[in-house]
């Protein structure tokens, strides 16, 4: 079995040979018949979100200067794909576009860029509300990884904001 191991921009090959293993760095894409192990994130949706009982979302949006992507007062109704959802929370949400192109770190960097950094917005906001950065986590092989940077962790933290991981991989062979 050959496990290709991504380090950065290199990636290494190791051909399992009993108790040893032969080392080699590769070049090109990953053949079918080659396991990736390692690597960055595939896809990444970052979205921040505030939510409380009594939330306004009006309110939330003139205090971080920036229109949801999606708002709603508790009890609101609106659609959904099979029915109608009664909105069990008062919510506001920015987000992000998902895309391959991002790695977590960058991703959530550029989301706080768009948002106010004075102290006092985020000390507003956590007397009347919960926030969160939500991160959907998208995976194609059954190993990835990211970093987050003590920067953006600061960031988070002086903002008081939580963050949350869902992780999301594909179904496959138990075996691999």
């Amino acid at each position: 079995m050959r496990y290709t191991f991504a380090c950065g921009l290199a990636r290494l090959s190791a051909d399992l040979l009993g108790s040893s293993a032969i080392i080699t760095l590769v070049r090109g894409n990953v053949s079918e018949s080659e396991v990736q192990v390692g690597g960055d994130v595939d896809e990444v949706v970052i979205t921040l979100r505030v939510f409380a009982d009594d939330l306004d979302p009006e309110w939330v949006t003139r205090l971080l200067r920036v229109q949801p992507t999606f708002a709603g007062r508790k009890g609101d109704r609106r659609p959904s794909r099979r029915r109608e959802i009664v909105q069990p929370v008062g919510m506001w949400q920015l987000e992000l576009p998902g895309t391959r192109e991002w790695v977590l770190d960058d991703a959530i960097g550029t989301l706080l860029s768009r948002l106010p950094p004075e102290a006092g917005v985020w000390e507003q906001l956590a007397q009347r509300a919960r926030a969160d950065v939500f991160c959907g986590l998208f995976l194609d092989q059954w190993n990835r990884g990211a970093d987050l940077s003590y920067e953006i962790l600061g960031e988070l933290a002086r903002r008081r904001l939580g963050l949350s991981l869902d992780i999301y991989g594909q179904a496959g062979d138990e075996d691999e």
